[in-house]
């Protein structure tokens, strides 16, 4: 039988999904810190993004317990919520 019908995959097959992660975390941390130099919507909220992407990337790639893993996302949780909450008042 192939080696795809066990669920084995192609090779380096891993090593793609890690590159991709890697690099869209750091596309990911670059474009936090230009929403915060924008000045666009609250700079605080643009690092604190930037800070969530950061704690995220040891999450991404050691394992850690589930408790730990939220740490990033409920400060992405905040930092998207204080934009849009910037996006619909007038006090940007």
């Amino acid at each position: 039988m192939p080696s795809a019908q066990h669920g084995d995959g192609p090779p380096l097959y891993g090593w793609f999904y890690l590159v991709e992660g890697l690099a869209t975390f750091v596309g990911l941390i670059l474009f936090r810190l230009a929403t915060a130099r924008a000045a666009v919507l609250p700079r605080s909220a643009g690092y604190l993004m930037a800070v969530a992407g950061v704690l995220g990337l040891p999450v991404f790639i050691f394992t850690v317990s589930q408790v730990v893993a939220l740490v990033p996302q409920i400060f992405g949780f905040l930092a998207v919520a204080w934009m849009a909450v910037a996006l619909f008042s007038e006090n940007l």
